[in-house]
């Protein structure tokens, strides 16, 4: 008889996200637990993380103390998303441009808006320059991700309603005229140079807590498909780096409330397959080979029953073998982040 502790030792750390909406983080804990969430100082910690059911199921982290920016960080952030909002279409790209090089702690508010506005580039970047660049520029990632999943949420809304046509018109209405619409989460969030912006921000902010190996998982397609052509282009010379991939169909419990959640882990994963599945997860740092092959062996069976599959999360899972020689490139220090991990992709059935 599986243990509590067996059912749900899988821990993880969400990456590269600083938030993620309720519906996202319980996904994720439907097969990953518990996880780990690392959040810049002065980040907002969203309701489900304060609830008495995450205790242990999801611990908040922010960077250590002497990377916290100095107390005028607050106001500027303030009036800096006060300016996206009202700018969506260009504040993105435009503060990018400008966080490339940095902003000077002297500088007022105005400036830093105004340089934002002009996307000019700065010159100097001193080491607290970086750590206000980098919390900058979670911060912003963050009020993106918001934007697109209010997006997506109020465009999910549009597709249950019916035609406005309908009980007006002679006849069978119109199909919504929503209903063929992707949703938005499917298109990039951002430039992978601006990726690789999020990326270079995060390891330098919590890069100090990871281990060797680590489990980092994401909802976004577009950061493991990124991460994984950055990997095979400039860290991986192997020729049969497909072999540490796979793809593993499992319940979604997302729907059900978080406090019942480690119960029905407990009850779902305690058959004999299902424990060496996620124990091969554990085991991909070990023995990479043994445990992928091991996985698609387990992907192709009958794991659980076809009434726990009728809501399905997608995992796709890859690791980033260490290599001793990677091909030389300036994009070193930050693949050099990468390797040893693993990293998994959750998807719902709308991805």
């Amino acid at each position: 008889m599986a243990t509590t502790r067996e059912i749900n030792d899988l821990p993880a750390i969400v990456f590269p996200h600083s938030y993620l909406a309720q519906s996202s983080i319980t996904a994720i804990l439907s097969f990953f637990g518990p996880l780990t969430v690392f959040q810049p100082w002065f980040m907002e910690k969203p309701e489900i993380f304060s609830e008495g059911e995450t205790v242990s199921l999801i611990k908040v982290v922010n960077p250590p103390a002497d990377l916290k920016p100095g107390e005028q960080f607050g106001g500027i952030l303030s009036e800096y998303r006060n300016w996206i909002r009202a700018n969506p279409d260009k504040a993105y790209t435009s503060f990018l441009q400008v966080s490339q090089a940095g902003l000077d702690n002297g500088e007022t508010m105005w400036d830093i808006r105004k340089a934002i506005r002009s996307g000019q580039e700065r010159e100097s970047v001193s080491p607290e320059d970086s750590c206000f660049k980098w919390h900058l520029i979670l911060h912003l990632a963050r009020e993106v991700q918001e934007q697109r999943e209010d997006a997506d949420r109020l465009l999910r809304l549009l597709k249950k309603k019916d035609s406005p046509l309908k009980g007006i018109v002679e006849g069978e209405a119109p199909e919504n005229l929503f209903h063929d619409l992707p949703q938005f989460g499917a298109e990039p969030m951002v430039q992978d140079s601006d990726l690789e912006q999020i990326y270079e921000a995060w390891f330098s902010l919590f890069g100090c807590y990871l281990k060797d190996h680590e489990l980092l998982v994401t909802t976004s397609p577009q950061v493991v498909k990124h991460v994984w052509e950055l990997w095979q282009e400039y860290g991986w010379e192997g020729k049969d780096s497909a072999q540490l991939t796979v793809t593993i169909n499992v319940p979604d419990l997302s729907l059900y409330e978080l406090k019942d959640i480690a119960g029905i882990k407990e009850e779902m994963f305690g058959a004999e397959k299902l424990l060496e599945l996620r124990k091969s997860i554990r085991e991909i740092s070990r023995a990479p080979r043994q445990s992928f092959l091991l996985l698609r062996e387990l992907s192709e069976k009958k794991l659980f029953p076809k009434e726990k599959m009728e809501h399905s999360l997608k995992l796709t899972i890859k690791y980033m073998q260490s290599k001793s020689s990677p091909r030389p490139s300036p994009k070193n220090k930050l693949l050099s982040y990468f390797s040893g991990k693993t990293i998994a992709l959750v998807e719902g059935e709308e991805s």
